[in-house]
């Protein structure tokens, strides 16, 4: 199997990650609200409750973990999405099929990077 197919391969399952995730607009709104939620809720709930000159501000202290929520959401569904893939039958079809398995592993998990990528802008 040539160097090409591979790489068809990564980009076919690539673009099936993200039309997966484009598709569902409630899992976009949520991978970019939740996050946004505990920042501003739960950061401005805590600024109120800590006495003044305190330690700052504690939304500082939460944003890291607000960015990596938002990362970490949709690398959390591309692997629910393989159990289903699994359930369906659809990842049996395309591990008998003459590709290599690490082509196919490859593209599901650089679609659920980009995914993750694309909501922590």
């Amino acid at each position: 199997m040539t160097g090409s197919a591979h790489l068809r391969t990564v980009h076919v399952l690539w673009r099936r990650e993200l039309l997966r995730f484009a598709r569902s607009p409630l899992r976009v709104a949520m991978v970019l609200l939740l996050p946004l939620l505990f920042l501003v809720v739960l950061g401005t709930g805590l600024d109120a409750a800590l006495a003044p000159g305190a330690g700052g501000e504690f939304r500082a202290y939460l944003f890291p973990g607000a960015v990596l929520m938002a990362v970490q959401a949709p690398a959390l569904s591309v692997g629910a999405s393989i159990v289903w893939d699994r359930r369906s039958g659809f990842l049996r079809q395309v591990l008998v099929a003459p590709v290599a398995r690490r082509a196919v592993l490859l593209g599901i998990c650089l679609g659920g990077a980009t995914t993750g990528g694309r909501t922590a802008h």
